[in-house]
């Protein structure tokens, strides 16, 4: 640092050049410039830059930090709901020993996303109470993270119960192109053919596409929805066979229209591979592309 204040003082070389010769930008050099001019070489000493102050906030927020993180939020998503900088919480929630600081290897996965609303559902069945052999056949839009199929089934599942599930909400927000599900017998014909499913979708023109043999992460998106609703529903919520489905009505209009949904939006830019964070309600992003 002061060799540069120096060859500028000198008027041995420009700042540009001193710059690209220590590595840094020439803005560094000029501060490094004016620091010198104000104290000397007392002003090219290393200078913390921890915050002489730290902003603390009140224990109510602190607890709904922790409240919305164990509800399966992330610092993210916390940030939007409470107002609060997302390394705020994170700082919270690591001080409070609920994480640990460090950041985790995380695998790579290839994402996919269609384009436009009613392109690709996602389906599946899942089982919601083993007790009372109760089970649920969800549905997610591929684009727009909209459900617009939450329907409880009482007993073990078939096709006739999951056909006028289908019909009954096609009729309320259109037909898909094309619907993705597991190889479940409910879904595909095990010795061959073509399954009860594929002929009633064939009739309607729809896509049926299998997801690809021991590998879930095909039909991610709904198995998501799945996770996320038995962490937060299940033995949170009291509810009989008879009012299970108002129960998860009510669940699925959160989900849709009052929850935030945060997804990476990636961009190609003059060879480079850039990503942005968006915000969004799943209902806007379903009746907007629809």
């Amino acid at each position: 640092m002061l060799w540069a204040v120096q060859m500028y003082f000198n008027d041995t070389m420009r700042v540009v050049t001193v710059a690209d010769i220590i590595g840094v930008h020439r803005s560094t050099v000029y501060n490094w410039i004016n620091r010198y001019e104000d104290r000397g070489k007392d002003g090219l000493r290393y200078k913390s830059r921890k915050p002489h102050t730290t902003y603390k906030i009140p224990e109510d927020t602190v607890e709904e930090i922790v409240q919305l993180y164990n509800k399966g939020y992330g610092c993210l998503r916390i940030s939007y709901e409470l107002k609060v900088g997302h390394t705020t919480a994170w700082r919270y929630l690591v001080k409070l020993g609920i994480i640990k600081r460090g950041k985790k290897k995380r695998r790579k996965w290839n994402h996919f996303q269609r384009k436009h609303s009613n392109s690709l559902w996602q389906i599946d069945l899942t089982c919601i109470d083993d007790e009372n052999d109760i089970w649920a056949l969800v549905g997610i839009d591929d684009h727009s993270r909209f459900v617009p199929l939450f329907h409880v089934i009482h007993g073990s599942p078939s096709i006739d119960d999951i056909l006028p599930a289908l019909e009954e909400t096609f009729l309320e927000y259109g037909v898909p192109k094309q619907i993705l599900t597991d190889r479940g017998t409910q879904f595909y014909s095990v010795r061959g053919g073509v399954s009860t499913f594929d002929m009633w979708l064939h009739e309607l023109c729809v896509k049926h596409i299998l997801a690809s043999r021991k590998h879930p992460q095909t039909n991610g998106k709904v198995e998501r929805v799945i996770q996320t609703f038995k962490n937060e529903c299940i033995e949170k919520i009291d509810w009989t066979k008879e009012t299970i489905q108002e129960k998860i009505d009510l669940y699925r209009e959160e989900y849709n229209f009052h929850r935030l949904h945060m997804i990476y939006k990636e961009y190609h830019i003059y060879g480079r591979d850039l990503r942005r964070r968006e915000m969004f309600y799943p209902f806007l992003r379903f009746s907007n592309h629809g």
